[in-house]
């Protein structure tokens, strides 16, 4: 069975755009992990994603050792707000987080 539409309703707008899809707003502990890891300034973890829910914090993304992996799931332990984390970093020595 095949369904037609009309092409106008009375009352609506035909519009061929959707509308852009809403940025995620962050949290205030997801942006307060975030600050905290741009504070160490050694490492550049611009390859981790932080997500935050209800204080549990994901991270996700590439690093270039074990160091960087515990030290980021430290940094996200240690700010206000965390109650847990769920370290899902990968390390990769040729790729991921500038760093030692």
């Amino acid at each position: 069975m095949l369904l037609t539409f009309p092409h106008s309703v009375l009352g609506v707008d035909r519009s061929d755009s959707l509308p852009e899809e809403a940025q995620p707003v962050q949290s205030a502990v997801q942006q307060a992990v975030e600050t905290a890891m741009k504070r160490l300034g050694r490492f550049s973890f611009r390859r981790i994603d932080v997500v935050e829910a209800n204080g549990v914090v994901t991270l996700k993304g590439e690093v270039r050792s074990w160091f960087q992996k515990q030290l980021a799931q430290h940094t996200a332990m240690q700010t206000s707000g965390v109650r847990r984390v769920l370290n899902e970093l990968r390390v990769d020595p040729r790729g991921g987080t500038p760093g030692f």
